[in-house]
């Protein structure tokens, strides 16, 4: 194929306009309920709106994108004869990358030369939002195929995700905790630091005591993880909460230097689920098998 490989991806990405300006790449929505009314997400208004709502008890809901969806976005560029890369939400934490996969199959049995590729990246949020940004830059500058295939499944294989939430109310919701459970918690402020781990599910790495010691021990985990890989650029994601951002920026520059810090929204998909307040630390751990 002589055309450029099209990078496609869906909303779970977190991909924020100011990151897609310009750029020839393909977001996949994923619909959201507000209070049992659907609609669309996809910019920064949305994502601050979703949260202010969510502190005064408003009910989100997402759900993955369509089957249809899929198919109708394969099937215009196996017609085009465009080789296209799908990197999406990971698998553990969406049905997405099932859809897509049955889109990709029905697509290609009908157009036998397209060039469909899925690729579970087993992340979430700004994780695989940069997964898709390094690819594309790759594509721009003329790497092949192969080339960007590799370095997307290398990241994919080796992103850490550390999250911590504000309250536990939001993971109870989405059925990540027992009430029971965030009730004892709540009651000793105990929080949870929250991974994303090879399976692309999301696990609790520790629990802490404090707000403080939080922050901390995130910063002390990132740093060690990090394993010496000081040439990266490290996303500091929040839940429409820069102030924290910008505070664990601080703390992890107290313990490595890295070549750059870049703060973005945690969008609606996840966003939904872990609520206002939220802030994750997404970076490459070199030593992740």
């Amino acid at each position: 194929m002589t055309q450029k490989l099209k990078i496609i991806t869906d909303t779970g990405a977190d991909l924020m306009p100011e990151h897609l300006a310009g750029k020839d790449i393909e977001v996949l929505p994923m619909e959201i309920e507000i209070n049992g009314t659907e609609r669309k997400m996809s910019d920064k208004i949305d994502i601050v709106e979703m949260y202010e709502n969510m502190k005064k008890k408003a009910v989100y809901k997402t759900s993955q994108v369509s089957l249809e969806a899929f198919l109708t976005c394969f099937e215009k560029y196996a017609k085009a004869n465009v080789p296209v890369l799908y990197l999406g939400l990971s698998s553990g934490l969406s049905g997405t990358h099932s859809a897509a996969m049955l889109a990709a199959q029905e697509v290609k049995t009908a157009y036998p030369d397209a060039y469909i590729e899925v690729l579970d990246t087993k992340c979430a949020s700004m994780g695989y939002g940069r997964i898709v940004l390094e690819a594309y830059e790759m594509i721009q500058n003329g790497r092949s195929i192969e080339d960007v295939l590799d370095r997307a499944r290398y990241l994919s294989s080796h992103m850490e995700h550390l999250f911590t939430v504000s309250s536990l109310e939001y993971l109870v919701r989405g059925g990540r905790l027992s009430a029971a459970a965030a009730a004892v918690a709540g009651t000793l402020n105990i929080k949870p630091i929250i991974n994303v781990n090879e399976t692309g599910h999301l696990v609790t790495k520790e629990k802490i005591r404090g707000d403080k010691k939080l922050k901390q021990r995130m910063a002390d985990l990132a740093a060690e993880l990090m394993g010496g890989l000081a040439d990266q650029d490290v996303y500091i994601v929040h839940g429409n909460d820069l102030a924290l951002a910008n505070e664990m920026i601080e703390l992890i520059k107290e313990r490595i230097s890295v070549k750059s810090f870049t703060t973005s929204y945690i969008g609606c998909t996840i966003g939904s689920h872990s609520g206002p307040g939220t802030v994750g630390i997404v970076f490459i751990n070199p030593n992740r098998v």
